[in-house]
């Protein structure tokens, strides 16, 4: 190895063959056979070895016929592996390799290879020292031009002669582009002894650094040889600290140990001694100004705790106070102070070797330096709250090694810090004075003292560091910042001291450009509200201090902010489903099924976007809301010119948007319910809509519903209408101009809004039935309004003026009745004893799928002592039973029958003193019913036929007797 420098195989390395020429004929002759066969093709490369004496025989080799050799190998396998028989069996082998011509050789060098891998063949050729210069010529000639010698075989057979060592590293040599392989072969060689191995990787690591760190890369991903790989690293000068800390983080925890009890097969320092080298770095730098000194000092203290954590090699008392010292005099470095203090927590039993006053004067010195005041902090919340298994985690985590840590040392060291330096009230005025960002220790340091509520003990306003706390959240949103308001909203309804974000505050947070901030504030407004219905309940109070006022949670922006987070759903992943459980349970008007299905149709239709865009030349946009009031204002005389602002509308972006909302409501709203407002019109106006809706719907349904309101039938109103009165009697919708019920368009929207306000309100009433306690009052109310709220929008439908778009209402609003039914089936019910005109039975039955199940509660209705009940009750079965002839309809066909009958027998009219008149005007008009009955099912003709004639027969007799 003394004639193979390094440089050497760097210059190979590199392709700067020139600079061979530097080297002398010793230390080139290892590297003959790889140079020879390049100098062919490299006249720099044949120039600098043809003068080397040496060459004449490496050509000699390279110029025998091995395509004769390559025939005679095959035929020497098969051959031995028939007879296990050597060709040179029997003759004086070594006299005959010093004799013979190169041809020869070869052939005697190939068939030893052979029989040492068939066999347990000790060979006499590959062991006599005076043969390497010409074995060191042949090995690597053989492996380039035998191909079916391969690498693998070669090599086990190298390593089994007591030459392994100069022939591998002619191999290594001369192969230098298949390093990797050959250093791979080696560490999968299982059946040679582990110590050859050893001794070949260490030769090889010797012949270049690169090779050195290859070595030690491989052995340390395969697990194996860890010994080997600390050898080298140990050789290098003062040894590579930071492979060390690499090894120790990385998991090699058993052979570490073991490195740590006993003697290695490898000269390399004992752990002891590494472990005085390590601190001898540390203690040892003299320029602290040096950055490469500080890092130098960082390397040596991390791997210092994995000594002593992992491998249980402990420092002595003078050598902890030394460090200490050390690490005061260049506490101004982030991670030099957040080392020393892992090496403290870490270092066992350091509170018994060092004085007291030494460890406090050490952590106050980093604390003064404020390069880590969050995680200290963090560590004294930890020790107050007694989650000595949590700091454990901590230092961990922040060594990246899986050091242990003794518990009885990390109690001696929560005392220092809860009595010396971090005191209860110490601890949460320094975490509350604390600049804040959104990835500092602070915040779970915050959060423990909240759980422990210390503030609440002390008395401490935390208001407007959770204002700071929202103001300052970035991508993604921690989970650290979600439990800390999940903390905080249950925690400031116990106790006033605390302080809350006021609603000016968070209103200006929600104008904050960054979407993280407005989502956690979001967050917070939902939470805090939540906890303050819960408390109500439990305190049985309608009002709470402090509560948000209904203004401001009605202008809650929940829609956009969830449309926003949409975009970037990964980063918000951990939030988005909280906000959702919470909006959905106190503010579920804001996910109508309808709604939520529109707008994700409207996502997902680029062909109408893209038609909306090209159909029309417009230009650039530069609408204002004044300008574009002037365009709305002629509408009806220049309906084009509306269309094509419209249009231009329409691919603004919802902040762009917005500002034109109030004009489209105030100003072009009102004029298309005019007879004489296109259509095309109506739908650009609904595209819109339902762009702004979606976003931001509580200002948008005012917005709509206000240019029509009325408070008397002639005048207009004078207060101004809110979410607020709406929630509570959402019956004030229903105070409009009904020209907009004309339009279809238009009375969808009516419609949705309408849905929103009946959610809204039963969400108002359930939560005020929770409060007091009146859950039955509150469904028979929640029930009553939603009844009249359907009877209204039937009414609707029962237009008196002829109009061409009557079906298209009818259908529209019997498609919302029908998913009212079907959320609360005893809604049905409940319309229909409640009664509505039956002129529109009819329509109620073919138009809602729903009325089918008006069979089952049918023959109460028919039962109710009224007479109109009856009558309408007849009707609707009817046309019940004629759209459903199935065996209930049968029955209740008869039932109907039965009832007519009953009800227009003379005999009992008589008994009960009724007037014959009135059963007369009651069969009158329920003839047309029998007839749809007897149509429905003709089984019942001769029956119905029959209780006819007997009726008549009665009214007949009646109508003589009084003659």
């Amino acid at each position: 190895l003394k004639g193979m420098e390094e440089r050497i195989l760097d210059t190979i390395l590199s392709g700067n063959h020139q600079d061979l020429s530097r080297f002398s004929t010793q230390q080139l002759v290892p590297y003959l056979p790889f140079l020879c066969r390049n100098g062919l093709d490299d006249q720099t490369i044949f120039s600098i070895v043809a003068s080397i004496p040496q060459i004449t025989s490496v050509i000699k080799y390279l110029s025998l016929d091995f395509a004769y050799i390559n025939r005679w190998f095959e035929e020497e396998v098969l051959a031995k592996n028939k007879t296990s028989d050597d060709l040179f069996r029997g003759e004086d082998l070594a006299s005959k390799f010093e004799t013979s011509p190169p041809e020869l050789r070869m052939r005697i060098f190939l068939s030893e290879i052979l029989s040492i891998l068939i066999g347990n063949y000790e060979s006499e050729i590959l062991s006599i020292e005076a043969f390497l210069p010409e074995l060191t010529t042949i090995l690597p000639i053989a492996l380039l031009k035998c191909p079916h010698l391969g690498f693998h075989k070669p090599i086990h057979a190298v390593l089994m002669t007591s030459l392994y060592q100069p022939l591998m590293l002619s191999i290594v040599c001369n192969f230098p582009w298949s390093i990797r392989s050959i250093i791979s072969i080696l560490i999968r060689s299982t059946s040679i002894p582990s110590h050859i191995v050893s001794h070949v990787l260490s030769d090889i690591s010797l012949l270049s650094d690169y090779y050195a760190t290859l070595v030690r890369d491989m052995l340390t991903d395969a697990g194996s040889f860890i010994h080997v790989a600390l050898s080298i690293t140990f050789n290098r000068g003062d040894g590579d600290f930071t492979y060390l800390g690499h090894l120790l983080s990385i998991g090699g925890k058993t052979f570490m140990k073991d490195w740590a009890k006993s003697t290695p097969p490898i000269s390399y320092p004992t752990a002891i001694e590494a472990r005085q080298r390590v601190i001898h770095n540390i203690t040892s730098q003299k320029d602290l100004s040096d950055l490469s000194a500080i890092s130098q000092i960082n390397t040596s203290l991390r791997i210092l705790c994995g000594f002593i954590g992992i491998l249980n090699i402990n420092v002595e008392s003078s050598e902890a106070e030394s460090i200490l010292n050390t690490v005061a005099l260049c506490s101004q470095h982030e991670r030099t102070s957040l080392l020393a203090t892992c090496f403290m927590l870490t270092c066992r039993d350091l509170a018994k070797m060092v004085e007291r006053e030494t460890i406090v004067r050490a952590i106050i010195t980093i604390w003064a330096s404020g390069s880590i005041k969050d995680f200290q902090l963090l560590l004294a919340s930890h020790f107050h709250s007694n989650q000595l298994a949590s700091v454990s985690d901590l230092i961990r985590s922040r060594l990246d090694l899986g050091v242990t840590i003794h518990s009885e040392s990390l109690s001696l060291m929560a005392e220092i810090y809860i009595k010396d330096i971090f005191t209860s009230d110490t601890l949460a005025r320094q975490s509350l004075s604390l600049p804040l960002d959104s990835t500092s220790l602070l915040l779970p340091a915050i959060l423990l003292q909240l759980k422990a509520k210390t503030f609440v003990r002390l008395g401490l306003d935390i208001g407007l560091w959770v204002e700071k706390m929202l103001g300052s959240v970035t991508e993604p949103i921690p989970a650290v910042h979600l439990n800390l308001v999940q903390e905080y909203a249950p925690a400031v309804l116990a106790t006033s001291s605390l302080g809350e974000v006021s609603e000016k505050s968070l209103r200006n947070l929600f104008q904050d450009e960054s979407v993280a901030v407005r989502v956690l504030t979001l967050y917070y407004c939902l939470a805090m509200h939540d906890a303050r219905q819960k408390q109500k309940v439990l305190e049985k109070s309608k009002n709470l201090p402090n509560e948000f006022s209904k203004e401001f949670l009605n202008s809650l922006p929940i829609k956009s902010i969830l449309l926003a987070m949409e975009s970037k759903r990964e980063n918000y992943r951990d939030v988005e489903p909280l906000i959702m459980n919470l909006a959905v349970s106190h503010f579920p008007q804001l996910f109508q099924v309808n709604t939520l299905l529109h707008l994700e149709e409207l996502k997902n239709n680029t062909i109408e976007e893209y038609v909306r865009i090209t159909d029309l030349d417009l230009g650039s946009s530069n609408w204002t809301p004044q300008s574009i009031a002037v365009v709305f204002e002629n509408t009806i005389t220049h309906p084009l010119e509306t269309y094509r602002a419209l249009n231009e509308l329409y691919v603004l972006k919802d902040h762009e948007l917005l500002p034109f909302a109030e004009v489209l409501t105030k100003v072009l709203l009102p004029l298309l319910v005019d007879d004489r407002a296109e259509e095309y019109l109506l739908y650009a106006f609904k595209d819109l809509w339902d762009i702004l809706f979606t976003k931001f719907p509580w200002e948008m349904a005012i917005k709509f519903i206000d240019p029509f309101r009325f408070t008397s039938e002639s005048a207009l109103p004078t207060v101004p209408m809110t979410h607020g009165d709406l929630i509570s009697d959402p019956l004030i919708l229903f105070k409009i101009d009904r020209r907009l019920f004309k339009t279809p368009i238009l009375l969808q929207i009516f419609v949705e809004i309408v849905g929103m306000y009946m959610v809204a309100a039963r969400k108002q009433l359930n939560t005020n039935g929770k409060i007091m306690q009146k859950m039955e009052e509150t469904t028979t109310l929640i029930l009553s309004q939603d009844t009249l709220i359907i009877q209204q929008l039937l009414e609707i439908c029962n237009l008196k003026d002829s109009i061409s778009n009557l079906e298209k209402i009818q259908n529209l609003v019997c498609s919302f009745v029908h998913d009212q039914f079907i959320d609360n089936a005893l809604l049905i019910k409940l319309v229909h004893f409640q009664g509505y005109d039956p002129a529109l039975i009819q329509m109620t039955v073919h138009l809602i799928p729903s009325m089918h199940m008006g069979i089952e509660f049918l023959p109460e209705l028919l039962a109710m002592p009224q007479l109109d009940r009856q009558i309408f009750a007849i009707k609707l079965a009817a046309h019940l039973v004629e759209k459903y002839p199935i065996a209930k309809s049968l029955e209740l066909s008869r039932l109907v029958l039965t009832h007519i009958r009953r009800r227009c027998n003379v005999s009992e009219l008589k008994i009960k003193g009724s007037k014959t008149s009135d059963a007369s005007s009651f069969l009158m008009e329920i003839l047309p019913s029998i007839v749809q009955i007897c149509s429905a099912f003709p089984i019942l003709t001769e029956e119905a036929a029959q209780h006819l004639l007997e009726m008549g027969g009665e009214f007949g007799d009646v109508r003589n007797e009084k003659k």
